[in-house]
């Protein structure tokens, strides 16, 4: 869950930085927010959005078979 919800970091970002001295702080979800909404881009940004999601997708299905933990509730 972790790795998911640091993929999805963007209001600190925005906040904080605004993608920080020469872009040092941007990351992915940043940048499809720039290239969507400010530069009216969207083919890109929906490029970007596929890759965060498949991203997302293959670590889920990494962390699954490799850290097989057993949870009991």
């Amino acid at each position: 869950m972790a790795t998911i919800s640091s993929l999805r970091i963007f209001n600190e970002i925005n906040l904080m930085t605004k993608g920080g001295p020469a872009w040092s702080t941007a990351n992915i979800a940043y940048n499809i927010w720039i290239t969507g909404i400010n530069s009216f881009k969207f083919g890109p940004a929906s490029a970007y959005a596929m890759v965060i999601l498949v991203m997302t997708i293959g670590l889920a299905i990494a962390q699954y078979r490799f850290v097989n933990v057993e949870v009991e509730y």
